[in-house]
């Protein structure tokens, strides 16, 4: 349960700091047919934040993979996307996703 647990926090986290800074939360999530998902989706008026939340401390390239897809389906309405995670180091995973670790929220 330890990934549940981890999502629910980042979610409560992302949704607090929106209310601190008088926005309405517009949060949703991603999931297609074929099993392809974003955890949590950002709706701002310039795009689609995506969040990617993964309870490991060790980042991987993989654990960008939802987001790819969700930018592949959507294109241009989908903004740069982040993989929150248990870690610490922040690093870029791409030219359109970064890591953030849960401690950055």
């Amino acid at each position: 349960m330890a990934g549940q647990i981890f999502e629910t926090a980042v979610v409560s986290e992302v949704v607090k700091s929106l209310w601190h800074s008088h926005t309405e939360p517009r949060v949703h999530f991603w999931r297609t047919a074929t099993g392809q998902e974003v955890d949590l989706l950002i709706e701002t008026a310039q795009g689609l934040v995506p969040v990617e939340i993964k309870a490991s401390a060790t980042l991987r390239q993989e654990m960008r993979g939802g987001i790819d897809h969700l930018r592949r389906d959507l294109g241009h309405t989908v903004r740069h996307g982040y993989v929150v995670f248990a870690g610490s180091d922040a690093v870029p995973l791409g030219p359109h996703v970064s890591a953030l670790a849960f401690s950055q929220l």
